[in-house]
């Protein structure tokens, strides 16, 4: 939520859109291609990185953050399945 164009994304990320999502935030990458333990969303979601996030609400379960992790190690292809 607090990462949408709606909400007015957060420090510029926005993880609602696979474009912004490859684009990352003010501060850079989010995500790097092949590698879930070196992308920094994933470390946000582990809580391996501060602030865990989402931020002031309860963790996403694992097999949630598999399903992220798994989408970043097979290359973060978009819907058609192509990067």
């Amino acid at each position: 939520m607090c990462h949408s164009e709606v909400a007015g994304a957060s420090r510029g990320l926005r993880l609602d859109d696979y474009d912004a999502v490859i684009a990352g935030s003010e501060r850079g990458a989010v995500v790097v291609a092949g590698n879930a333990k070196g992308s920094e969303l994933v470390r946000r979601l582990r809580g391996e990185s501060t602030p865990r996030m989402p931020f002031l609400s309860r963790p996403l379960p694992d097999d949630q953050i598999a399903l992220i992790e798994n989408w970043i190690v097979a290359g973060m292809p978009n819907q058609s399945g192509t990067r």
